[in-house]
């Protein structure tokens, strides 16, 4: 297997990012790898305009969904994909020249992998708020933390902005849980790794994360991360997910631990802190103030973050408190 590069079939998710999507497509007519090894599949998710947009394009295939969320679209690539690994892409992630071969690679003598590729920073080096800034920063420390050695890629790195695995797994375990709006990569990470899959975190297989968020988006995304691994924790036996979660809690700045907790004491706290955050984090950024841009936002996705938990657990705040205090060292 070592000497025959597989094919590879690349799954886009899409919905009315076309400006963005046409840079990604743009950065995948240039990879190296050989073009008779390698498809595109856009699936327009709700996006009747998108699909349109891109019919006739050569070398793409384009399909079509009634809005059902990334879960569902990516499901549908890895369902009509004809090759041996499936490369998952975001809408908003341009890859580098090298990044679908060095993929490829890495799957021709390990059927048992899982392949996580680097979210880079935009290529122009602009952010286009402080809260996406603040997601790119962190994911920057963890890819630094894998390569240092402190720890291992796992399933709770497998984000499907940039990752691979063979399509025989995807199938065998029915894709992503369409029932999940976010953290769906990771909760099919567990499965994989159940299945006996390996991670790697491969960093030169690059691509540039170019997004945009509003910052309602970005909210709202952190709520619901909170809230999904509740549910994996108490409804998809999983309650290591929530360990964890409470176990970091104890390694976070001072700060931050206390603005948690009076917050999930007294939820009115958390939409005040809302508010206040981005024209703060604005102004930070703009007077070159990075650190504290990166502290307030870092400090109000946690508070929303263990909302989320609460959210799912029940409103009764002291189960999420009793809960977080099991797990002080």
């Amino acid at each position: 297997m070592s000497g025959s590069p597989p094919t590879v079939s690349v799954v886009i998710p899409t919905r009315q990012r076309l400006r963005s999507l046409l840079a990604v497509l743009e950065a995948l007519e240039r990879q190296d790898h050989p073009a008779e090894l390698l498809e595109t599949v856009v699936v327009a998710d709700g996006d009747p305009a998108t699909a349109a947009a891109l019919r006739g394009r050569p070398g793409l295939r384009v399909l079509e969904q009634p809005h059902g969320g990334p879960a569902a679209a990516r499901n549908l690539g890895i369902r009509s994909a004809g090759a041996e690994v499936i490369l998952f892409i975001d809408d908003d992630v341009v890859p580098s020249p090298w990044c679908v071969r060095r993929h490829a690679e890495a799957h021709a003598s390990r059927p048992d992998l899982a392949v996580i590729g680097p979210l880079l920073p935009p290529r122009d080096g602009a952010w286009a708020s402080p809260w996406v800034r603040w997601e790119a920063r962190t994911l920057q420390r963890q890819y630094s933390d894998i390569e240092a050695g402190r720890w291992r890629a796992t399933a709770r790195q497998f984000y499907t902005g940039n990752a691979s695995v063979r399509r025989d797994h995807l199938v065998g375990l029915d894709g992503f849980n369409t029932s999940l709006r976010r953290a769906e990569d990771v909760e099919l990470g567990f499965r994989l790794r159940d299945r006996g899959l390996s991670f790697d975190f491969l960093p030169e297989a690059t691509a540039y994360h170019e997004a945009e968020r509003r910052y309602r988006s970005w909210v709202w995304a952190a709520r619901e991360y909170g809230r999904v691994d509740a549910m994996m924790a108490t409804e998809m036996g999983r309650p290591e997910v929530l360990e964890w979660a409470a176990s970091e809690f104890h390694g976070r700045h001072p700060l931050t631990r206390s603005a948690i907790v009076h917050c999930l004491r007294h939820p009115a706290l958390s939409s005040a802190l809302c508010a206040a955050a981005a024209p703060l984090a604005r102004a930070a950024l703009r007077c070159g103030g990075g650190p504290v841009s990166d502290r307030l936002c870092g400090g109000v996705f946690n508070v929303l973050y263990w909302q989320g938990v609460r959210q799912q657990l029940g409103e009764e705040p002291a189960v999420t408190l009793r809960m977080i205090d099991r797990a002080r060292p």
